[in-house]
């Protein structure tokens, strides 16, 4: 059975998801309440996905029984960043994760490195100077992108304190709001 669209589950210590990439490949993602954030050595890390998701159904119990040593499993802490202004220093300049790194909560972390890559290149190309360009860019950046590390990191505490739906919810609503606005 092919992943055909994403598809989410949420269960009380875990948020396990799937989404196509292409015809023949798919991303699974776990987030999974690890206190303490302990290592996890790689020869476990098959063992340990196979049993998060042997007790799900539908297109996750395909996915766990499509599990293999061929099956690429990375694991790693969730963590955020938000750099305070000035992303530059003279005539260098920080964008994406080097400055504002985020969890996947919102799913929004690679959307902002694309916008501030897009945006950076519009401003430095009509910019008289590259220094006030890259002053204006971090202002102009700052809001967005901490609207969404900040936001991403409520949600994931929310899921890791046993969930508040409703809290969730409107936290995702009021996020995609903002997001929705022009860079």
């Amino acid at each position: 059975e092919a992943v055909t669209s994403p598809e989410i589950y949420f269960g009380s210590d875990y948020k396990v998801g799937v989404n196509p990439c292409s015809p023949d490949q798919m991303y699974l993602f776990a987030n999974v309440k690890m206190p303490g954030n302990p290592h996890i050595p790689d020869d476990e890390l098959l063992p340990r996905m196979r049993e998060l998701l042997a007790p799900l159904a539908g297109t996750i119990r395909t996915v766990h029984d499509g599990l293999s040593e061929d099956s690429a499993i990375n694991y790693r802490p969730l963590e955020a960043l938000l750099v305070p202004l000035p992303w530059h220093a003279g005539r260098i300049g920080l964008i994406g994760d080097a400055v504002h790194a985020t969890t996947p909560h919102l799913a929004s972390g690679a959307g902002l490195s694309v916008e501030d890559g897009l945006l950076i290149g519009e401003m430095l190309a009509d910019a008289e100077d590259v220094e006030s360009a890259l002053a204006a860019f971090g202002e102009r950046r700052w809001q967005r992108s901490k609207v969404v590390v900040e936001n991403s990191v409520k949600i994931g505490d929310l899921e890791q304190a046993g969930g508040n739906d409703a809290r969730v919810a409107q936290i995702m609503g009021e996020s995609i709001v903002i997001l929705a606005r022009p860079i």
